[in-house]
């Protein structure tokens, strides 16, 4: 088992304590804590998760704050202060670090806290990220989602801020889930032009040989191309063609002609995420099939 494997199976066996609907089993968290500590874990799992959380808020948010109200019967507000401090300073650092800034942040923390703060912060940590990680299909599945983003950034040479290759990596992986609200919330969180980018990067590698957009039925499922004699839709096409050839002057040339402004720029946005996403999630379950035969 890889440092990855071991890494996803810890942060899944500690989340699955945290149910959809707010319910919480202390047994199979603590089990699970314990096994992650005992192994040295921790750490690693919580900046992991401060990643996560990073890109799916935005800046003016805290993420931690709904967890730490379930805490007041817990701790006294100054111990809650302390856990609610050092928690967004480690997303925050999460949001801009690189991997050594963000290891340096998680011990400086844990110079200053405590066991019982430590052991505070870990599972207001993991109360946060369970329903950020539940509709993107778990760690593993974000965590691909967003390499294979960060690589076709990188080889097209898109110029895209950590946060906004994640919250497209979340947003795909969203999409892949089934989870389109959740994908469109994310999308939403980056700079257009930079998340458009980034899309119009992924085009050549997983869309190659796929020319047409996606459409969804009423409930969001994703069931058809887009009718190829919709002008808008033919506009979308062209980009979709033109990106998968790797002729982004083209596209761009292309987008360049949308006459409704923003909005227009976010439905092709839309459209793009829905069918990269679909895509990805034809991967996923075609690289999980082949690890379980």
């Amino acid at each position: 088992m890889t440092d990855a494997d071991q890494l996803t199976r810890l942060s899944d066996a500690m989340l699955a304590a945290f149910g959809p609907d707010g319910e919480y089993d202390d047994a199979v968290y603590a089990a699970a804590a314990a096994e992650t500590f005992d192994t040295a874990c921790g750490g690693q799992l919580l900046m992991a998760w401060a990643r996560v959380l990073a890109v799916t808020h935005a800046r003016t948010e805290n993420p931690l704050q709904q967890p730490l109200q379930r805490l007041e019967g817990h701790l006294d507000h100054e111990a809650r202060d302390l856990v609610r401090r050092n928690g967004r300073l480690l997303v925050n650092t999460a949001r801009v670090a690189d991997d050594i800034e963000l290891a340096q942040c998680w011990l400086a923390i844990m110079d200053r806290l405590d066991d019982h703060a430590l052991t505070w912060l870990s599972w207001t940590t993991a109360a946060a990220t369970a329903p950020v990680l539940r509709p993107l299909g778990g760690l593993d599945r974000y965590a691909a989602a967003l390499d294979v983003v960060q690589t076709a950034a990188r080889n097209r040479h898109a110029d895209a801020a950590f946060c906004d290759a994640g919250a497209v990596a979340a947003a795909l992986a969203a999409v892949a889930a089934g989870a389109q609200d959740a994908a469109a919330r994310y999308l939403a969180l980056s700079d257009l032009r930079s998340t458009l980018s980034v899309l119009l990067a992924l085009v050549p590698g997983l869309l190659r040989g796929r020319t047409t957009a996606l459409v969804l039925d009423p409930d969001g499922t994703p069931h058809a191309v887009a009718d190829p004699s919709d002008p808008d839709v033919q506009r979308i096409n062209a980009v979709i063609a033109a990106a998968a050839a790797g002729d982004l002057a083209s596209a761009l040339a292309t987008i360049r002609t949308l006459t409704g402004g923003p909005d227009d720029v976010r439905q092709l946005t839309w459209n793009l995420a829905l069918s990269l996403g679909t895509r990805l999630g034809e991967v996923f379950s075609s690289h999980e099939r082949e690890r379980t035969t």
